[in-house]
């Protein structure tokens, strides 16, 4: 199991199956790339899931989905350059070599924001206005629709063992 901690929330997820951009590709920084949290590939679902993690909600609703959207977009791209070999440094992740199915049709591409403190009232236009943003996206990689979730949400779509930290 590989444990991961972001913005108050702890993940178990089974070996070889995430990849957190920001650790792993030092040249982010230097190159300006915003990338999300982590992208978790569910093998037994077919799911690509790019996550991001809050831990509140927003204040400007437009500057925060924006700042998500950018970095769904830009991992998207990072994580595709980096499975055709467009971007080669001596930290690639084994993750995305290992996986080369993940970027099929076989794969639904499944950006998710996860929010830790948060109104169950401000899910609903935290989503439409992700699902606004990200509309090209969509439609050029058919991917799912985002989704804003909770913490305990999150647990039931993607994977049980999240927990929030005290």
């Amino acid at each position: 199991m590989v444990k991961i901690e972001e913005s108050g929330i702890a993940f178990d997820f089974p070996a070889g199956s995430v990849w957190q951009p920001e650790l792993t590709t030092r040249q982010l920084k230097l190159s300006h790339v915003k990338a999300c949290d982590f992208v978790y590939v569910d093998r037994n679902r077919r799911k690509l899931f790019l996550i991001e993690v809050k831990s509140s909600s927003p204040k400007d609703l437009r500057k925060y989905v924006d700042a998500i959207a950018q970095k769904f977009g830009q991992t998207l791209l990072l994580a595709l350059a980096l499975h055709h070999r467009r971007y080669l440094h001596e930290e690639n992740p084994a993750f995305l070599l290992a996986h080369p199915s993940v970027f099929g049709r076989e794969y639904a591409l499944c950006p998710l924001l996860i929010i830790r403190r948060t109104q169950r009232a401000w899910l609903v236009p935290l989503q439409e206005a992700l699902q606004h943003s990200l509309r090209r996206m969509e439609r050029a990689f058919r991917a799912e629709a985002p989704l804003t979730v909770d913490v305990p949400t999150a647990r039931r779509k993607i994977h049980r063992s999240i927990h929030l930290l005290l």
